[in-house]
């Protein structure tokens, strides 16, 4: 059960940060560059971005849920540290999820039109910072897991081990 989760768990995590970071670091330059316009692409990372903080949101019930299964099976330190990259993901989850509706509100995709320049700039700046802190978190939980991830006992070899002295 437990390698189940955790697959299904890096799946999603993969699907989750790999897709914000292929959107961001492609996605979002080639379309400014084709529509000739950064608030045309905007338009559609609009719509991306409700995606993946769904995508997110249960990315992060597995991160938990995985903590919790695992606890006992890793060091105090990974532990603690974990604990910490998992509230702050989360809290930045919580921020996104609130500052991408007002965000919205701003907005007219049908005329290609924001109603509050300054305003809209202001929350997509703190969405932008956020969304990067959230992305390095993420980073610093996989490399916890890829770190204090020990194989397990090779049970399809049973030749005799030899110690030298």
């Amino acid at each position: 059960m437990k390698s189940i989760h955790r697959i299904l768990l890096l799946v999603v995590f993969t699907i989750w940060v790999g897709g914000f970071t292929f959107y961001a670091a492609v996605v979002v330059p080639i379309g400014t560059e084709i529509l000739e316009s950064s608030r045309s692409q905007g338009f559609i990372t609009q719509r991306v971005t409700v995606v993946l903080n769904w995508i997110g949101a249960f990315t992060l019930i597995l991160v938990c849920s995985d903590f919790f299964l695992h606890v006992r099976n890793r060091s105090g330190r990974i532990n603690r540290v974990l604990l910490v990259t998992i509230i702050v993901i989360g809290a930045l989850w919580l921020v996104l999820m609130a500052v991408h509706p007002l965000m919205d509100s701003l907005l007219e995709p049908e005329h290609d039109f924001v109603k509050d320049d300054q305003r809209f700039y202001q929350l997509h700046r703190l969405y932008l910072w956020a969304s990067s802190i959230q992305w390095l978190g993420c980073w610093v939980w996989l490399g916890c897991i890829v770190y204090d991830s020990k194989p397990g006992p090779d049970i399809t070899d049973d030749r005799p081990r030899h110690h030298r002295v």
